[in-house]
């Protein structure tokens, strides 16, 4: 859009224009974004410039956790079934 606004003539005033409020909006769309994807990293406990790689790393251990819970889920029913 940037480039297309670059490329007119002064004369394509209403153009112009059309084009600014478009490139303004998405502005706001990234920085809308931004402060998202902040937000979820703080709540997740993440630095907000570590982005995606210690989330990453946070679900890894999470998923380990949540499997070592289901063997030990599986085992206690295990145990509970034979003491019937």
């Amino acid at each position: 859009m940037i480039a297309e606004k670059r490329e007119l003539l002064p004369l394509h005033v209403f153009k112009h224009k059309e084009l600014a409020a478009q490139i303004a909006e998405k502005t706001e769309d990234i920085e809308e974004l931004k402060t998202r994807r902040d937000s979820i990293l703080k709540r997740a406990g993440c630095k907000e410039d570590a982005g995606g790689n210690e989330l990453q790393q946070r679900m890894a251990i999470i998923e380990g956790m949540l499997q070592k819970l289901d063997e030990q889920e599986r085992r206690f029913s295990a145990l509970s079934d034979q003491t019937r």
